[in-house]
């Protein structure tokens, strides 16, 4: 009997989006793609799990934000193990007792400030670190309150990367020290900055930070925003452990194939707050780092985190080997909440497809018959005032209507099936 020869089958890298007519539908490009779906919808089973540790894209590094008690974790570290990769968390709150890596998210700065050829550009990384967490409204109203919070983490961070102390660290945690305090207490310390001599660069910046302290009403929204935000980073916090110093570096994903899932609790606000900013952090440090490979970003739940530089993920960071996988309950309305409606617009433009599983919300069903074109129909009238016979007064009229309605998208995101919109070819329905 002859020996069996053993048949090598090459496979299409890329994202699978789903099957039609039993082929299935691979995205082998860099732009953006999406699924949304409200809960319940098989999101997990039906996409993010099968491209999570499909062949097809084992070419990749994965970083997957993972807040729903570390689901995707769970049902894929080993799979992925088992394909060579090294696979890592950053798990704060010690879910399943998955071994947690530490990461601070000041590290780009760190390193910046410790150049002197770059110190011009220390308050840029300074602000750029801010930012990881602090969110500004989109509403005008109140987009000062973000700006200004902003400010004040940036400058404690130039400070504190410059001029190194034991008492003041540059990190979340150090931020918390510094600002989780009375405003008197803060205003003093801010002085006492700006009066010293190696400082003068900083001085009317924290003199302008001490001023603000006086006004209550202003300094009680920065407060309010300030414990929002750095209260998971307080003395003797998961969170602030997570952030202290590096047990490894994101960069080294560029150059070794690594899995990093980000945990964080379903439950807990504090938790998302910090799987945005690390996750912001984690993929600015990943975009800036040399090396071939690309990592796919698994967004789960994206929605409902903030993570600051999502419009250099759309954008700028393609170029630096980010590939997007996101998924949300309402992508339009969730993205337009968080970053504003002009972030809204880039996303619509830019993610190449989009998987809709149950029906959407009215103003997405809106668009998506906006966007599916126009038909014409011939609709049949009744005069019954002027009929000497049946039928004698009737006239038919031409009606432009869209070529998906809400009965054709219905059944097209129920059962085994979704809407597949692809941005240049038009609306699918896909098996999945």
């Amino acid at each position: 009997m002859n020996d069996l020869v053993p048949v090598s089958r090459t496979i299409k890298h890329g994202i699978e989006i789903g099957f039609m007519n039993g082929t299935p539908i691979i995205y082998d490009g860099t732009e953006p793609v999406a699924i949304d779906a409200q809960a319940g919808k098989g999101k997990l089973t039906r996409f993010l799990g099968v491209n999570l540790v499909s062949p097809r894209t084992e070419h990749l590094s994965k970083i997957v934000t993972d807040p729903k008690d570390a689901e995707l974790a769970w049902v894929s570290w080993k799979t992925l193990e088992r394909q060579g990769y090294r696979v890592l968390f950053i798990n704060p709150g010690q879910l399943y007792g998955y071994p947690g890596q530490t990461f601070n998210i000041n590290t780009r700065l760190l390193e910046i400030a410790q150049q002197p050829k770059l110190r011009a550009i220390v308050g840029e990384a300074a602000y750029d670190a801010a930012s990881y967490l602090v969110p500004i409204d989109p509403n005008p109203a109140h987009r000062w309150i973000g700006q200004g919070v902003r400010s004040a983490f940036a400058t404690y961070n130039k400070i504190t990367a410059l001029y190194p102390s034991e008492r003041w660290s540059c990190s979340p945690g150090g931020l918390w020290d510094f600002y989780g305090r009375g405003a008197d207490e803060i205003a003093d310390d801010l002085l006492v900055w700006a009066s010293d001599n190696r400082m003068q660069d900083d001085a009317g910046m924290c003199r302008q930070l001490a001023s603000l302290t006086q006004s209550r009403d202003q300094w009680n929204a920065y407060s309010s925003l300030i414990i929002e935000r750095l209260q998971g980073f307080q003395p003797g916090s998961a969170q602030r452990q997570a952030t202290e110093k590096n047990s490894f570096d994101p960069a080294d994903m560029k150059r070794e194939r690594s899995a990093l899932f980000i945990l964080g609790s379903a439950r807990s606000e504090t938790s998302r707050t910090f799987v945005g900013a690390m996750t912001a952090a984690v993929i600015e440090r990943f975009a800036d780092a040399h090396g071939s490979l690309r990592a796919l970003v698994v967004g789960e739940e994206w929605g409902q985190l903030y993570v600051s530089n999502f419009h250099e993920i759309l954008t700028l960071y393609r170029e630096g080997g980010i590939n997007f996988l996101g998924v949300f309950q309402n992508a339009a309305a969730q993205i337009e909440s968080k970053y504003g409606k002009e972030t809204a617009r880039i996303w619509r433009k830019a993610v190449a497809y989009t998987l809709y599983r149950g029906l959407p919300d009215t103003d997405t069903l809106r668009e998506i018959e906006h966007r599916s074109g126009r038909t014409s129909v011939m609709v049949r009238g009744f005069n019954v005032n002027n009929n000497q016979v049946n039928g004698s007064g009737d006239n038919l009229s031409e009606q432009s209507r869209p070529l998906l309605q809400v009965e054709d998208i219905r059944r097209a995101t129920g059962g085994e099936t979704a809407l597949l919109e692809a941005r240049d070819l038009g609306y699918f329905v896909v098996s999945m």
